[in-house]
């Protein structure tokens, strides 16, 4: 974890880490809270794989 904070990547304050926003794809962590207050009330989206008519080779 130490690498991730020395990086940027990880924000630490005292004994919490949190994903640094911009690494997120979010331009503000207002905006990273939003999507998570978001997907808390409405559950996150399905992730879409394909289906596969054969198996692949």
């Amino acid at each position: 974890m130490t690498l991730l904070v020395e990086r940027g990547l990880v924000l630490r304050k005292g004994y919490r880490y949190r994903l640094h926003p911009a690494v997120a794809g979010y331009s503000s962590e207002l905006e990273m809270q939003a999507a998570m207050a978001r997907a808390a009330r409405e559950g996150v989206p399905p992730i879409l794989i394909p289906d596969y008519q054969a198996a692949p080779p």
